[in-house]
């Protein structure tokens, strides 16, 4: 029986260390499993877990592309969003700039009248991923959920408190991809989206 031959994660040079993390928790979108089967978010998910370290150097893979196709992702979503609002007033070690970190999202299901949200919650959802969804430079989003959201833009640039100071839209959206809203579970993907760059 010829020896083992042990190695450990931390004997490796910090930059190669730091490119398996990478490498790691970038989300799988082309898996072979659905969705429902396997988070393609769930191997950085973990990752995060390990330490303040993993989790500093997983999360821009994380967010790179965030994929909220379910009411239950965007409420998870929004929830991370307003703790880390709390994580930036109080100073925490886990705050991390979500906006800067996100270059594309997609919106792709009807989430809202998914289970017929009452506006209020509408709203605040809206409120909440309103910096992201202009910080990105990519959005695809369908139609309905675009309305929502140019309501919301509408309502917080016109409810800025001093409306003297910047004229200049804060949004950085490069590439906007809208899609049309089925009605029900069904996407279909035989129906070409509507791309405006």
């Amino acid at each position: 029986m010829e020896p083992t031959i042990t190695f450990r994660f931390s004997d490796l040079p910090l930059e190669l260390a730091l490119l398996v993390l990478k490498y790691a928790a970038e989300p799988t979108f082309s898996q072979k499993e659905t969705y429902a089967e396997k988070n393609p978010y769930a191997d950085a998910i973990s990752l995060c877990r390990v330490s303040r370290l993993v989790r500093r150097t997983v999360l821009p893979e994380l967010l790179h592309t965030v994929s909220l196709r379910r009411c239950l992702g965007v409420r998870m979503f929004a929830n991370a969003l307003l703790m880390q609002q709390v994580y930036a007033e109080t100073k925490n070690d886990l705050f991390f700039d979500y906006p800067s970190a996100v270059q594309r999202v997609w919106i792709s299901h009807p989430y809202f009248r998914e289970r017929r949200l009452p506006d209020s919650e509408v709203r605040d959802y809206m409120s909440s991923l309103l910096p992201v969804l202009l910080a990105a430079p990519a959005l695809a989003i369908d139609w309905h959920n675009l309305k929502l959201f140019v309501r919301s833009v509408e309502n917080a640039w016109t409810s800025r408190p001093d409306r003297n100071v910047d004229d200049r839209f804060p949004g950085r959206t490069q590439s906007l991809m809208v899609m049309p809203t089925f009605g029900g579970n069904q996407f279909s993907l035989h129906r070409s989206p509507t791309s405006l760059t």
